[in-house]
């Protein structure tokens, strides 16, 4: 007999018999009962008091056990809402049991929205999108998981949310859905775990595209790019190279080395010097204007200038190389056709000069024989205006030699070497003082540096600068002539200033163009060609010129070196 289905039997009926009988016990002598069934009566209420409040203690136990368990219950549950991470918990008939928080910021739902509906019903394929396959592809793994009672790890899934506008926002994921199984071995649930890809997609499409445009303006340079491993075998060539050379992929790539794309000749002369330069370009990590002769396919060749990079690991040693090769074809032959329209013009210059000159003596002859032999015949008017043919002709001829020398300087080779800038501008002023004896200004030198250039045409720019300040500082009570230098981090300055007649800052463009005179002769002699020669002779040498003045309060001319040159 199952005593607890009793108890309302002994708590509604016969405890309160027991009850009554007890009390009539303890008046027993006046109502004549018998001892004997007041003592059981009384045994009987004790026993069932106590098992009644038994039951209720158990009864508690169980109540507060169960208090307990949902309270752990739902610490659990919160623990799972708030876990990191993007999970739903579907029961075998895939209604949403649980959802965490992430998953809901991902797919922009509500946790009273979407609770113990149907997951399909939440989340529907794109009807705007003909190729969506999300419902049907995550249906397919959630069955292969109630079937087989095994996880299942999908492929990256295209699967639109819908937005809480009703449109739909592209999203790719990465779903797992696992099984959870009771004591009797049958899905209890699925946790339906994904990973939102789409920025990551999104990144890579990017990568890949940019890649894909790297790869096709690689392949169709202008210029041809190449690559060698560190054994310089050729491991990468672009398509324009190959083209040029008349080559497929396969058959160089890992097959030829460098020199083999080569002319004997040339490959002669690059191996020849190869430890040299080699050992160069792994120290400065770069080599540039390399020349050769590259042989195509067919056996013909054509010139090439070559410009490499080194590329090093980690530990700094020599992966491979990165480098241009330009096709020299079209420059080599205009530099022949310059090469011939040099000499031609120089043929021309000297001719002109010769052709010129002669006229030139003749008139100057002829006008200082009429002085000479018949300036006392002649009068005043007369004498001066031979006078003015004699200047003129003089002045002619100046202008004649110095456009020799401008035109020379184009066509002149720099042979650069050390020059010691110092020295030359003690020698250069030393010689123009006593030449013009320009009256012993004060010429202050600072130190000046020594530098890589052109020994001849470098002191030619020093020549016109400092004639130049001393003619224009000439009529200066106390001229002042000052040169000097500035160290900057990617060039050399150097300056000439005088206190001299200085010039108007709005015509400081015209100072540096062949004819272009700030003053007339009759204020200073000139033909306005030393600034023109300073100026081309500077660019040669990749440096800048430029001035500085203020009329009648001096000026400062300045040329810059580049430090790779000095």
């Amino acid at each position: 007999m199952n005593l607890s289905r009793q108890i309302p039997l002994f708590t509604g009926t016969l405890l309160p018999v027991l009850q009554v009988m007890a009390y009539n016990y303890f008046n027993a002598g006046s109502k004549g009962f018998e001892p004997d069934i007041y003592i059981v009566a009384i045994a009987t209420s004790v026993f069932c008091a106590f098992f009644i409040s038994r039951e209720i203690n158990q009864r508690k136990k169980a109540e507060l056990a169960l208090t307990k368990s949902l309270d752990e219950i739902a610490e659990f549950k919160s623990l799972f809402e708030s876990a990191p991470g993007l999970y739903l918990i579907l029961l075998p008939d895939l209604k949403i049991e649980a959802v965490s928080e992430e998953y809901l910021q991902a797919t922009m739902t509500k946790r009273h929205e979407i609770m113990g509906r149907h997951l399909f019903e939440v989340f529907p394929d794109n009807p705007d999108d003909p190729a969506a396959d999300g419902v049907r592809n995550l249906h397919a793994s959630l069955k292969r998981v109630l079937s087989t009672k095994a996880a299942d790890a999908m492929a990256i899934q295209k699967y639109d949310i819908r937005k809480p506008d009703g449109a739909f926002e592209v999203r790719y994921w990465s779903p797992l859905n696992k099984p959870v199984l009771n004591a009797a071995g049958e899905v209890s649930y699925i946790i339906h775990s994904v990973v939102d890809v789409t920025q990551r997609l999104i990144n890579e499409d990017k990568i890949s595209k940019a890649a894909e445009e790297i790869k096709e303006l690689y392949d169709k340079a202008p210029c041809g790019y190449l690559s060698v491993d560190s054994n310089i075998f050729l491991c990468n060539v672009n398509q324009t190279l190959l083209q040029w050379l008349g080559y497929a992929p396969d058959e160089v790539l890992g097959k030829m080395k460098y020199e083999d794309l080569l002319t004997p000749a040339s490959k002669e002369a690059h191996l020849s010097s190869f430890n040299e330069v080699f050992a160069r370009y792994l120290a400065d990590g770069y080599i540039n204007d390399l020349e050769y002769e590259f042989q195509r396919k067919d056996g013909t060749s054509f010139p090439a200038l070559v410009n490499s990079i080194a590329v090093f690991d980690n530990n700094g040693n020599f992966i491979k190389s990165r480098s241009t090769v330009f096709n020299h074809t079209e420059q080599k032959k205009a530099q022949e056709q310059l090469k011939a329209a040099n000499k031609e013009l120089e043929s021309f210059s000297y001719s002109v000069s010769h052709d010129l000159r002669a006229p030139l003596r003749a008139i100057s002859g002829y006008s200082q024989i009429l002085t000479e032999d018949f300036g006392n015949e002649l009068g005043n008017e007369p004498r001066r205006l031979l006078g003015l043919i004699s200047q003129n002709s003089k002045k002619m001829g100046q202008l004649i030699d110095d456009l020799l020398d401008f035109s020379r300087l184009g066509r002149k080779e720099l042979h650069k070497v050390n020059v010691p800038m110092h020295q030359v501008v003690q020698n250069v002023y030393r010689e123009l003082n006593l030449e013009n004896n320009t009256g012993n200004p004060e010429f202050i030198i600072h130190p000046l540096p020594t530098v890589q250039a052109d020994a001849s045409s470098i002191r030619q720019v020093w020549i016109n600068l400092i004639s130049n300040a001393l003619k224009y500082s000439q009529q200066k009570e106390h001229a002042v002539i000052e040169v000097g230098a500035n160290d900057t981090p990617d060039e050399i300055i150097f300056y000439v200033k005088d206190n001299g007649d200085g010039f108007d800052m709005r015509y400081a463009h015209k100072l540096f163009g062949v004819f272009q005179r700030l003053h007339s002769d009759k204020e200073f002699s000139g033909t306005g060609v030393g600034l023109a020669i300073v100026q081309r002779v500077i660019t040669r040498h990749g440096g800048r010129v430029w001035a500085k003045g203020a009329k009648s309060e001096g000026a400062t001319f300045s040329f810059s070196l580049p430090k790779n040159v000095s």
